[in-house]
């Protein structure tokens, strides 16, 4: 949030202000930030969007992969 809110504050007075082409790449970059929480949140309003099968399926892939890793490591 430090970085959004860096990057998207005003330009101090007597700095250069950026180019428009820098102010578009700060801007992409603050909804690049942004935009994983704005999904979560929207999922979480509507959780009718969530293929849940789905979901627990994905979950039960990655748990075993960790495990794998981890006796791999280990």
């Amino acid at each position: 949030m430090a970085e959004v809110r860096h990057v998207m504050s005003p330009a101090v007075p007597g700095r250069l202000t950026p180019s428009p082409r820098l102010a578009a790449a700060q801007f992409v970059r603050a909804f690049e930030l942004l935009a994983p929480a704005l999904m979560v949140d929207f999922l979480e309003e509507n959780r009718q969007f969530l293929n849940q099968r789905a979901l627990t399926s994905w979950a039960e892939e990655r748990e075993d992969l960790y495990e794998t890793v981890s006796d791999l490591l280990a």
